[in-house]
């Protein structure tokens, strides 16, 4: 009975999975952002508008913001360290930013790998932001996605941000 059981919830499972992402493994609702020679998968909502492939990729809403960015770089050492690449990182938001508030940060995961991730505002070309950045460190690079919208429309997009996240794949 214990066996029949199991392979019923794994046959539930396994038609769960399968009709959220469509044949070509394309999360459903979604399309690929990234380009195939990314070490990455970044996938957007259907209806957003693709942007650079090259060295990095970004992709936005019609209105342009909200939007994503992901990018990877070498970090020049296999065992980088996270919390002090995220330290780092911290310091030159600050530096580059005008106006840089930190809301938050905490650890968590991206592409099934652990993650910081920080929430900010700052201001660019004097407009203020919200941004959601996740960086992770796999084989010596950091990966970097950013999520970023108005601050008064966070809370609405953070839906989409999440299934965002939620969907990277390395």
């Amino acid at each position: 009975m214990k066996r029949l059981l199991s392979v019923i919830l794994a046959t539930i499972l396994a038609l769960t999975l399968l009709a959220s992402c469509s044949k070509d493994g394309v999360p459903s609702g979604m399309k690929l952002a990234s380009s195939e020679k990314a070490s990455y998968k970044l996938y957007v909502p259907k209806d957003w508008v693709i942007g650079s492939q090259e060295s990095y990729t970004t992709a936005n809403s019609k209105e342009k913001v909200p939007n994503v960015s992901a990018t990877s770089y070498d970090l020049k050492t296999a065992d980088a360290d996270l919390e002090d690449w995220w330290k780092t990182e911290t310091e030159n938001l600050k530096e580059g930013f005008k106006d840089f508030k930190e809301i938050s940060g905490e650890k968590t995961t991206l592409g099934g790998r652990d993650a910081m991730e920080k929430v900010y505002t700052a201001k660019l070309t004097g407009c203020e932001y919200k941004f959601h950045q996740v960086a992770s460190i796999k084989d010596g690079y950091v990966y970097i996605v950013t999520f970023t919208c108005l601050p008064d429309t966070y809370e609405d997009n953070k839906e989409t941000m999440n299934k965002i996240f939620a969907e990277f794949k390395f």
